[in-house]
């Protein structure tokens, strides 16, 4: 069993939710730009290495005491679910990370005696971002403070795919 925070709440803290991560790649989906060529085999690749949003499913089940319970309990849910925005996305297995993640599709949610359940795709951003506690201090390689007034290159290079 994990749990999930989004939107600064936790999935089992504040919804007594259990999750399980359906799918959640290492890697997010590199972005294809080739151009196929007539009477030349195979593709030109103009191959700009950027990434595709991935797509993180999550089975969420929660248990009420009545069904009139489940469904009450099913719109506290929906609205903690609908933004408007990217928020934060954090799995209980990997707290030091996190997903600026968005959900799209629509999330049915399946009630049998007292029992509901749904699963949840959340579009995230392609890369995993690391989570610093505040009074944390973060050093460049140089053990330079990176709150200090040095130019820093913002160039895509340094990304790293968590």
């Amino acid at each position: 069993m994990i749990t999930l925070e989004y939107n600064a709440l936790d999935s089992y803290g504040d919804f007594q939710i259990i999750a399980k991560s359906v799918d959640r790649p290492i890697l997010p989906t590199l972005r294809k730009r080739e151009l196929t060529i007539p009477g030349r085999h195979g593709v030109y690749d103009f191959g700009d290495n950027t990434y595709d949003n991935r797509i993180i499913p999550v089975s969420i089940k929660y248990v009420g005491t009545t069904f009139n319970d489940l469904r009450l309990r099913a719109r506290d849910i929906a609205a903690w679910l609908s933004q408007t925005s990217y928020k934060e996305l954090i799995f209980s297995d990997e707290p030091d990370k996190y997903y600026l993640a968005k959900i799209y599709d629509p999330v049915g949610l399946e009630t049998f005696f007292r029992l509901g359940k749904a699963i949840v795709k959340f579009e995230c951003q392609p890369h995993a971002l690391y989570v610093v506690t505040s009074g944390e201090d973060i050093y460049l390689d140089d053990g330079i403070p990176l709150d200090s007034d040095i130019l820093l290159d913002s160039g895509d290079d340094y990304i790293i795919s968590l």
